[in-house]
């Protein structure tokens, strides 16, 4: 068996985001932990919520709606919910922006925007608008 030297909360937040079966000391899934540990996103994204949010792990739900954004923002894609606050404006305008001016995705029912020229130029003109 390999050791992997990682601490109890990471095996917490994997465990809480369905990624191993972990119930306290005892019991890991050496093989489910094995795949998981050679998929360097997964570690890295784990590693990266847990470094700003220690104790996130406890909530599920938050941990998972962080690990997908986090995921989503390390492929290239932002929601419209963060263009919306990041201007101040509503969710349905960001969404007609994203529809028409900005090269965007469907996943599940939610639009995400790619982070691509085209996003940056629209971010530029829109600041410089203001």
């Amino acid at each position: 068996m390999k050791r992997y030297k990682v601490n109890i909360s990471f095996l917490c937040a994997l465990k809480r985001l369905g990624f191993i079966i972990f119930r306290g000391y005892k019991y890991v899934d050496e093989d489910g932990l094995a795949s998981v540990m050679a998929n360097r996103a997964i570690v890295e994204v784990v590693s990266e919520i847990l470094a700003e949010k220690p104790y996130v792990y406890f909530d599920a739900n938050r941990l998972r709606s962080l690990f997908r954004r986090t995921m989503l923002r390390k492929q290239g894609l932002i929601g419209t919910g963060d263009i919306a606050r990041m201007f101040g404006r509503s969710y349905q305008w960001a969404n007609n922006v994203a529809r028409r001016k900005l090269n965007s995705v469907r996943i599940g029912k939610r639009r995400f925007i790619k982070m691509d020229e085209k996003f940056f130029e629209f971010i530029d003109n829109e600041m410089n608008a203001r």
